[in-house]
């Protein structure tokens, strides 16, 4: 995403938000809280699973739009999936032979660490250390954790109002220009030598008729 934009998208009603510590690293210098999901901070939707733990993903999509589901570094097998507009998932789907790549997951996870990713955190100043609000001292402190942006308004806000009027104002200018324009005379004559000058605006030339 631009640094620039804000995503209002959410999994189980939460926003995610970015940690300032990514979370494998809050996972490998956590020490014996490294099971303790608050550690990983609130707004990163957090859930802690064991070695080889096998587990089910179910996700119900409820916008308008379509959007591809994946699970970064993970190898993951899809059960089933719905017609569309059926709903959400009730658990009376059957199964396929064969899984494919769609909406419901069943994922076997393991957390592998690329090595080079270390060194890309270096180079970009991102901490290393310490829980999602950076915090290396006290992990279960989440003071200072980046936040979700705010509820959006429930309708037009003030600066809206402003662009809206603003732009309807425009339009109704432009109609009036237009409309006078046209309703204008398309040529005159011209005094002292009879010809009348039409001026033929489609290709931009003068031309005189007597």
């Amino acid at each position: 995403m631009h640094p620039h934009l804000t995503t209002t998208a959410f999994f189980n009603d939460i926003t995610y938000v970015r940690p300032k510590v990514p979370t494998l690293y809050t996972a490998l210098s956590a020490g014996e809280l490294v099971n303790n999901a608050t550690i990983y901070g609130t707004n990163s939707n957090p859930y802690v699973l064991q070695h080889n733990d096998i587990i089910e993903i179910i996700v119900n999509n409820n916008d308008t739009g379509k959007h591809p589901f994946h699970l970064h570094g993970h190898a993951f097998q899809a059960a089933a999936r719905s017609a569309e507009d059926a709903g959400a998932y009730i658990g009376n789907e059957t199964f396929a032979a064969v899984p494919v790549r769609r909406d419901t997951f069943m994922s076997t996870l393991a957390l592998p660490l690329p090595p080079d990713h270390l060194a890309a955190c270096s180079a970009l100043n991102i901490p290393t250390v310490g829980n999602a609000a950076g915090n290396d001292v006290n992990f279960t402190d989440l003071t200072g954790a980046p936040e979700p942006p705010g509820q959006l308004p429930a309708g037009f806000t003030a600066k809206g109002v402003v662009a809206f009027l603003f732009s309807c104002l425009c339009a109704f200018a432009g109609i009036a220009v237009i409309s006078w324009y046209g309703a204008g005379e398309i040529g005159k004559q011209v005094p002292g030598n009879g010809t009348k000058k039409a001026v033929v605006a489609a290709v931009g030339i003068d031309k005189e008729t007597t």
